[in-house]
């Protein structure tokens, strides 16, 4: 499995289990019934999907929302996961990778990073599948789809969508449209409102904290959620998470934060292994990263998470130059410890 790939621009996917938290605990209540729903999931794997947003390949942000969403639900949540797009030049390759059951976290993370990018965008037959998953097990679903863009195989994925609503079938469909065009906005909107669900249109990856909250918020519910705050319903679509994130961010950033240490070779042959201790919080997206000395706080290199180990393994640069190491908190973004390296 590759190493983790999203760390400045996720600044604040880490607040959902803080954010659900604030919503559910904090002198609001949840109305919902006994039973949430299931979570069945379409995942775009067509060639487009190999683009980036902010340098990310968006089949990599498409994987981490799922298997992040995964984390924050109940252990015994059924989830299902439907693919389209594995072969280029066809639009019939649309696979179940794993049935609407419970999963574990590791079971979703290793079989969708098998995942590559290369195929034709059949949205309206991943669907169909999706909704036969649904069908046959008769619970209140909660349909998400990562994508990013329409059917390109002659398919109406709005009618079908429209279709299955009027024929009873019991579930919400929520959309993650990565980087749409105005068609696709337009196309995704209509297969979100068909079944009384929501379009989130990510343009960067600032814009997932939201998105991804929202989704979750909906996947709790058995029904239309709608939050009572200070004696009032407010609908889902008028929740005020940025509020919330913000005020949790601040507090967070004046915490007391224990200070960090690197040690590392000091001069490297260019492209030489070599091992990283460390020492510090160790928080959970706490990680060490290698960048050119110059480089701006908000930039990256290579990095490893520390909770992968102590110590951790790296490869100098091939070019020859002044870098350095940091340790960054994960959860402030702040660089706790610096060791510089030159590679001769």
């Amino acid at each position: 499995m590759p190493v983790n790939f999203i760390a400045k621009h996720r600044r604040y996917l880490w607040l959902l289990p803080i954010l659900l938290s604030l919503l559910l605990n904090s002198g609001n209540s949840l109305a919902q019934q006994p039973h949430s729903p299931d979570l069945m999931v379409v995942i775009d794997n067509s060639g487009s999907m190999g683009g980036r947003i902010n340098g990310v390949f968006k089949l990599h942000i498409a994987t981490d929302v799922v298997t992040r969403l995964a984390t924050h639900l109940p252990e015994s949540r059924r989830i299902g996961t439907v693919v389209y797009g594995q072969t280029v030049r066809r639009c019939d390759q649309v696979k179940t990778l794993l049935p609407l059951r419970a999963h574990s976290r590791d079971t979703l993370e290793k079989t969708l990073w098998q995942l590559n990018a290369s195929g034709q965008s059949s949205l309206t037959a991943a669907v169909r599948t999706a909704l036969m998953e649904i069908r046959n097990r008769n619970q209140p679903t909660t349909l998400l789809l990562v994508v990013d863009g329409i059917d390109s195989c002659g398919g109406d994925t709005c009618a079908l969508v429209r279709s299955a609503v009027n024929r009873g079938l019991n579930f919400s469909t929520h959309i993650i449209g990565l980087r749409l065009d105005e068609a696709a906005e337009s196309e995704l909107r209509c297969i979100a409102e068909a079944s009384n669900g929501e379009l989130h249109h990510i343009r960067n990856l600032t814009d997932l904290d939201f998105a991804t909250g929202q989704v979750l918020f909906a996947a709790l519910s058995t029904t239309t959620p709608t939050l009572v705050m200070n004696g009032g319903a407010t609908p889902r679509g008028s929740l005020r998470t940025p509020e919330l994130i913000t005020t949790t961010r601040s507090r967070l950033e004046t915490r007391s934060i224990s200070p960090a240490r690197i040690d590392a070779p000091e001069y490297l042959n260019a492209g030489q292994s070599f091992r990283v201790n460390w020492s510090g919080t160790s928080g959970q997206w706490d990680y060490v990263t290698l960048v050119h000395e110059d480089a701006p706080e908000s930039d990256y290199g290579y990095y490893i998470y520390t909770r992968e180990g102590n110590p951790l393994t790296f490869q100098a640069p091939a070019e020859a130059g002044q870098f350095e190491l940091r340790y960054v908190d994960g959860m402030t973004q702040r660089t706790l410890a610096r060791h510089p390296l030159t590679v001769r």
